[in-house]
């Protein structure tokens, strides 16, 4: 049977390029016919020495022409964005020509041929796949069968596809799944994309359980397995190691096999042991480990440099299906601090999308403040800004609601020094999401009628299956998008009622300045009339003054004197 072109492939972020390096070399040394390719989940440091030399081709991520890809990589941390590429990748060489692919993850080194894999691809295999135990294990604490019934059945650290019709088929809808929904939420049946392949030997015939010992060897079986040899011919169960998955494992802290797990460490560790983990950690620190650390992740900071605390992350997965604001790295920081239109008050002191949200789902927060209340927004406002801290893990997300509280103290510009960023190391920002996919000549060909060449009905077929899938992919979208605008409308819904809250206290200030304006003028009318009754009775005073010294004068007893009056008085008489 003739060999299939094959590809291994990994994926990593820059901070585990030192692991993925042992990873590769080592799957080179032993199968030099497979081409090597390490996909990369970042965006690539200037320094080319730090990747893998000429006989790998890295891939970055954005490359891979996933749909939305800057709201996919704003949605996940960087674990998520790890293991939601793999289907992506996979799908990638697949199409590039390579008929058998395998993956490993980049905590793994290979110590044999992959043989009992590549045999199984080779013979029409769709998937291979390791489980993680092959056989009970009971026991109190993890890894134990009820903790790996959780977590996955198979260890999807590795797996194998082979090109045809199915792994197509299935790559696509594991693709569609993990676009959104690569998470660790273990009480809703996912474990980011490791459950998903649970399912998988039920959608095909084509999958292969590999149950050899040999293989992806790790701490939740080794203690059901017995590792021995020494450096180049390392064994389990008395046949060659294959691979040793070390996942978990601190290359600085070598007495411990994986955090995951309280096994094999404090000195419990069987001598074979101690020198595998030596020899592989001597490997990672001599590859630079921990030369990247994990703040300088491209897809961790908002454009402005904030980092993005996973909470922001969950937020925007569960509210944002679609996101139409443009790359959310750029935007979202700014709609977090936007004023929340369902909650009482829209002041820049009121309460902002990302609070409301923390209280939304928070009972404690929820029970305690009564967001329909000024005083419940305030008492909230205050709490958020002496505490929000331990969630947001940052300041400056913080920060714009202390300043628009009226907040002073400079301890918030002292941990802004503190988080800041140097220009020069600030996570860059890529461009956007690739660009949409162009309708390749033979699906238009495809579409417009059967060729009249039958030895190009086989590829026409093939080519009809691939645009059904392609069909099925914008479906699922479709639907997707329905949902998100069912979303929007409810928030516009929303945020109408809240403008009609705030008309309505608007209205009643208008009426009430007209009133003010109706009472003013009637206090002016009142003052003039005020004015003129003075102006009466000052005149009144003078008439009885003038009358007074009438008669002071007609008694008189001088007729000469008031003869001339008493004519005047007489007349004065008359007309009274």
């Amino acid at each position: 049977m003739a060999t299939r072109r094959r590809a291994i492939f990994t994926v990593c972020s820059n901070n585990y390029v030192p692991m993925a390096k042992v990873l590769l070399e080592s799957a080179t040394r032993h199968h030099p016919e497979a081409d090597i390719y390490l996909c990369l989940a970042d965006e690539k440091l200037p320094d080319p020495v730090f990747y893998p030399g000429q006989q790998c081709e890295v891939v970055e991520a954005k490359m891979l022409g996933v749909p939305n890809f800057r709201e996919f990589a704003f949605r996940y941390d960087i674990m998520e964005f790890n293991t939601a590429l793999k289907p992506f990748m996979a799908r990638h060489l697949l199409a590039r020509g390579y008929e058998s692919v395998v993956y490993l993850d980049p905590d793994i080194e290979v110590h044999a041929p992959l043989e009992r894999v590549f045999s199984l691809l080779d013979e029409g295999a769709a998937f291979v796949l390791t489980p993680h135990i092959t056989q009970p294990l009971e026991q109190p604490n993890f890894p134990n069968d009820l903790g790996i019934m959780r977590a996955g059945v198979y260890n999807l650290g590795f797996f194998g596809v082979g090109a045809g019709e199915d792994t197509d088929r299935i790559l696509r809808w594991w693709s569609r799944r993990l676009q959104y929904e690569c998470v660790n939420d273990q009480d809703r049946g996912i474990f980011m994309d490791q459950k998903f392949m649970d399912l998988v030997p039920g959608f095909t015939n084509g999958v292969r359980i590999l149950r050899d010992t040999a293989y992806n060897v790790a701490y939740w079986n080794l203690q059901q397995r017995t590792l021995s040899g020494t450096p180049g011919n390392w064994k389990i169960d008395g046949e060659p190691l294959r691979f040793f998955h070390f996942s978990g494992f601190n290359p600085s802290e070598p007495g411990c096999l994986s955090k995951h797990t309280d096994l094999f460490r404090d000195g419990r560790q069987p001598p074979p042991l101690v020198e595998l983990l030596s020899h592989y950690a001597a490997q990672v620190l001599a590859n630079g480990h921990g030369r990247v650390p994990d703040a300088f992740y491209a897809y961790g900071r908002f454009a402005s440099g904030t980092p993005l605390p996973e909470v922001v992350r969950r937020m925007f997965r569960e509210c944002h299906a679609h996101w139409s604001g443009g790359d959310p790295f750029s935007t979202y920081e700014e709609y977090l601090h936007l004023p929340c239109a369902r909650t009482h008050g829209t002041a820049p002191s009121g309460v902002t999308n990302l609070m409301a949200y923390l209280h939304e789902r928070d009972p404690w927060l929820r029970s305690t403040y009564d967001l329909a209340s000024s005083e419940g927004v305030s008492r909230y406002v205050d709490w958020h800004i002496g505490n929000g801290l331990s969630t947001l893990k940052d300041s400056r997300l913080i920060a714009p609601v202390a300043l628009g509280a009226g907040e002073s103290d400079p301890s918030f510009r002292l941990l802004q020094q503190e988080h800041a960023v140097d220009p020069r190391n600030a996570a860059h920002i890529g461009e956007h999401a690739a660009a949409p996919r162009v309708q390749s000549t033979k699906v238009q060909t495809a579409l417009a009628g059967p060729t009249k060449d039958p030895e190009g009905l086989e590829e026409t077929a093939a080519t009809l299956r691939r645009c059904r899938l392609d069909l099925e992919d914008a479906r699922e979208e479709n639907r997707r998008l329905a949902n998100a605008v069912t979303q929007m409308r409810g928030e516009m819904l929303a945020l109408n009622r809240a403008l009609d809250l705030t008309a309505q206290p608007l209205q009643a200030a208008h009426a009430l300045h007209e009133e003010m304006n109706t009472l003013r003028a009637h206090a002016e009318e009142l003052h003039t009339l005020r004015a003129r009754a003075e102006d009466v009775s000052t005149l009144r005073a003078h008439a009885e003054q003038l009358a007074a010294s009438v008669e002071a004068i007609l008694a008189s007893k001088s007729w000469r004197i008031t003869r001339p009056l008493r004519t005047v008085a007489g007349v004065l008489r008359k007309r009274r």
